[in-house]
């Protein structure tokens, strides 16, 4: 048999016959090709399930990440809302209320959460526990693994849905103490993007309320 056919055949064998990657694999997997991107920018659906109510509260939007540490979730249906992270603060606009929050990030925070996650500052392996998952998707191709936290924190668990393509996150579910499920679906994922100099910058008006929530001497609490 020819050299070339036996490799041929070699390959073969191992795709078929590879062991199934772990979920420790998974997650290293992830995490470096997020460590890779500079920015990135998605369509999200966000559904909010209290577990007295049947129905969810759903929201949706547009999702931006730039590195290293620039966040900006923009609702956009039902409600118009805008909550930016930038240098270690946050600013959460609410026009209807004519409302500005301003405060510090809690670690436990479901938006910190995403930000440790998206600039690597945080090794899941040394947080969570891992183990495979398996929730309802309209997804193919697909990972799910779960995540329970090594201390005990604001959520009992996180369980993420991962790309297979891509190796990047398409669904994140929070489950907190009480059963109550905050699920943020990703869709239209795109890397790379070359943002606008003040994408991340928030205009609001002259009168608007600022509800400072930041510690210190400097707080405001009026326009």
């Amino acid at each position: 048999m020819p050299f070339e056919m036996k490799l041929m055949i070699y390959f073969l064998i191992l795709c078929f016959f590879n062991t199934p990657q772990s979920p420790e694999d998974l997650v290293v997997s992830m995490e470096k090709k997020i460590r890779s991107l500079s920015s990135l920018r998605s369509e999200f659906t966000h559904l909010y399930y209290d577990a007295a109510v049947s129905d969810p509260l759903r929201e949706k939007g547009m999702f931006y990440f730039r590195k290293p540490d620039s966040l900006k979730w923009e609702y956009r249906d039902p409600e118009t809302k805008i909550w930016i992270y930038e240098k270690g603060e946050y600013k959460y606009y609410i026009p209807e209320d004519n409302q500005l929050y301003r405060g510090s990030l809690q670690e436990d925070a479901k938006e910190a959460e995403v930000l440790l996650l998206l600039t690597g500052r945080r090794s899941i392996l040394d947080d969570y526990s891992v183990s495979f998952d398996s929730f309802t998707t309209d997804r193919k191709d697909v990972s799910q693994i779960k995540l329970t936290p090594n201390e005990e924190g604001e959520y009992s668990s996180i369980s993420l849905e991962i790309l297979k393509e891509i190796q990047l996150i398409s669904k994140i579910i929070f489950t907190d103490w009480a059963g109550n499920k905050s699920i943020f679906h990703f869709d239209k994922i795109r890397t790379g993007i070359r943002f606008k100099k003040n994408e991340f910058e928030l205009k609001v008006p002259p009168d608007v309320e600022i509800i400072d929530n930041r510690p210190g001497p400097d707080k405001q609490t009026t326009s």
